[in-house]
């Protein structure tokens, strides 16, 4: 995360890493996902329903501790590269850190609930000591794809299975918390206290397996420092139009694209009769990215990034406009929106993904300097902080709309299909203009790479 030139990872002679090594060192991607989808699908439904917040306090909550988490990656990146010799391996760091996030995961649901006269401040501060144990474990844990192998073939690889393993902890968020969104609950509070329990449970037991599983991998070469200052490198960083255009972009559908997924636990409780749909809803839209990667990859190969990009972006905003046109008031249909909403998401989300690591050469070309970790530090900035501030709209416009938190309360239902399909509906429309103008393409590319040697 540091302003660094990276050496190449030592040669590993050449030797495979095994199918085994990959999938362990994977697995962390399921713990961070658990924990992530838990507090982006559900956390904002808690604290307006359980904890009794207001839905404009309950998405200040998740804005302040989102930009924390935003604006704490790279600091924590710059200090782990400075003294990774006092810190020690990054899988050391993974081990002793994930108790940390875990015990944070916890507090968020328990704290707000115990401090009855305080409920704000407390989840405030929860919010905050959760998403730093956070970041100490995802730092380290994105640093090891680096590591483990030299190998872009096998890099690749290890990158599907990441891919796959966030999906099923999506998908395991969704059926984990049935009990917890089920009208009849006997109490709320247990049910939600529980589920953080097994959640963080299961998070730490895939950390942990994912350190352990990487732990014969050595450690690369140390880096050498970027000789030039922070307000040169961001300069640098800056001046690479077809970067900044991408990480706008990517900022955009953080923004804007998860509002439609994000209040489907409303929508389920007002108009489908039971908050617990919304569970199958999630998987529905998380089963549906699966699917669509293959085909995505494929649009991809055969045009350009940016065309597929264009094209999903284009499926989610007609399925956006469908929804207005004709909220559904029955599962199925419903169902049916999730599922071209989260193919579309997939290919979103891939593509913006594919197309950042291709702007980093051009940027190379520009300045004469490299810069992988302080580019990917600016992207997830961009990203958490417009996550943060995508709830907190979230909860305005629930607010706007007239919603109460009341257990039996009902939301207007064109108000609610508003709130969840106007935001994305502008954001795709947004990104298909800003996309239409960026000149990234697979022949670009590779002159640039070829004149840089």
């Amino acid at each position: 995360m540091s302003e660094a030139t990276s050496a190449s990872p030592p040669s590993r002679g050449g030797a495979q890493l095994s199918e085994t090594t990959k999938i362990a060192y994977a697995t962390g991607n399921l713990g961070k996902s658990i924990q992530w989808n838990a507090v982006d699908l559900l956390y904002l439904f808690f604290l307006t329903e359980v904890v009794g917040l207001s839905p404009a306090d309950a998405g200040l909550v998740i804005l302040v501790s989102l930009v924390w988490d935003g604006i704490s990656d790279p600091a924590a990146g710059f200090v782990i590269d400075r003294y990774r010799t006092t810190f020690g391996s990054y899988q050391r760091q993974i081990l002793l850190m994930a108790p940390l996030s875990m015990l944070g995961f916890v507090a968020i649901f328990l704290i707000p609930v115990s401090l009855t006269e305080q409920p704000l401040l407390g989840a405030l501060i929860a919010g905050i000591v959760f998403r730093t144990g956070y970041t100490l474990v995802d730092i380290p844990h994105n640093a090891l794809l680096a590591q483990i192998s030299n190998n872009s073939r096998e890099r690749s690889s290890i990158s599907a299975y990441r891919f796959f393993f966030s999906s099923v902890g999506a998908i395991v968020i969704s059926v984990a918390a049935i009990p917890a969104l089920r009208t009849d609950a006997p109490s709320p509070v247990s049910s939600f206290v529980v589920f953080a329990i097994v959640v963080s449970g299961v998070y730490l037991l895939a950390m942990w397996t994912s350190a352990f599983g990487a732990r014969g991998i050595a450690p690369a070469a140390a880096t050498t420092a970027c000789p030039r200052s922070l307000r040169s490198v961001v300069g640098d960083i800056l001046r690479n139009r077809r970067l900044v255009r991408v990480v706008i972009v990517a900022g955009i559908v953080a923004l804007c694209l998860p509002a439609f997924s994000r209040l489907a636990t409303y929508y389920a409780k007002s108009w489908l009769g039971d908050a617990a749909h919304a569970s199958t809803l999630f998987i529905v839209f998380v089963v549906a990215q699966i699917l669509s990667l293959p085909f995505w990859l494929r649009v991809s190969n055969r045009t350009e990034k940016k065309r597929a990009a264009i094209f999903a972006l284009t499926l989610f905003a007609a399925t956006c406009l469908v929804f207005l046109w004709h909220p559904a008031s029955d599962l199925l249909s419903t169902a049916i929106c999730f599922a071209l909403a989260g193919f579309a998401f997939g290919g979103v989300n891939t593509m913006t993904w594919a197309m950042v690591p291709d702007t980093i050469e051009y940027t190379e070309q520009q300045s004469g300097h490299r810069y992988e970790a302080a580019t990917f530090g600016l992207l997830l900035l961009v990203i958490k902080v417009c996550s943060g501030v995508s709830v907190a709209m979230s909860g305005w416009s629930l607010d706007l709309i007239g919603y109460e938190s009341a257990r039996d309360a009902a939301a207007p239902l064109t108000g609610l299909a508003w709130a969840m399909a106007l935001p994305p509906l502008v954001g795709a429309l947004l990104g298909i203009v800003l996309l239409r103008g960026l000149r990234l393409s697979h022949a670009e590319h590779d002159d640039v790479v070829r004149r840089l040697g």
